[in-house]
């Protein structure tokens, strides 16, 4: 994201010199280096800009076509922003498929409007979610949903 004074160059040095991220090979990380390849290339072309490029303040630049961690995506934490409509969704299809720790993948224009209002989708719904995207985001505050995990095992099963 711009903040009207950084070039582009300076904007990706920036996030790649952040500690938290490391190198898509190195598992032990859940934020990477932004991966600079073709396609990002491409997308700065397509725009007609150059690394030397100054984005105004607030202005989001893609520099991949899929938003994988892998490739330098960032974790935007947003659960305390979830609208209640989506909230409801999110169980309803947990409990329609009989699943009681799932991580669904919800693609929307906006997390804090109602999915009845916007065009959206649901991706997929993941047996094993990545629950530490939470714990460390690059933004938003984190949360624990560890805790909330072993509060609900020692509820129902101890």
């Amino acid at each position: 994201m711009g903040d009207g004074i950084s070039t582009i160059r300076k904007l990706i040095d920036k996030k790649n010199n952040d500690p938290r991220r490391g190198e898509p090979h190195q598992k032990q990380f859940t934020l990477y280096k932004i991966v600079e390849n073709e396609a990002t290339k491409k997308l700065l072309a397509e725009k007609g800009y150059t690394d030397n490029t100054t984005l105004k303040n607030g202005e989001v630049l893609y520099l991949q076509h899929d938003p994988f961690l892998k490739l330098g995506g960032d974790i935007i934490e947003v659960t305390p922003i979830v609208h209640t409509d989506n909230l409801k969704l999110f169980s309803d299809l947990a409990r329609f498929f009989d699943i009681r720790l799932t991580g669904i993948d919800f693609l929307a224009q906006n997390i804090a409007i109602s999915w009845k209002n916007q065009v959206c989708a649901i991706l997929e719904l993941n047996s094993v979610p990545c629950i530490e995207l939470h714990h460390f985001p690059s933004s938003g505050t984190p949360t624990n949903p560890a805790k909330a995990l072993s509060d609900m095992f020692f509820k129902y099963y101890l």
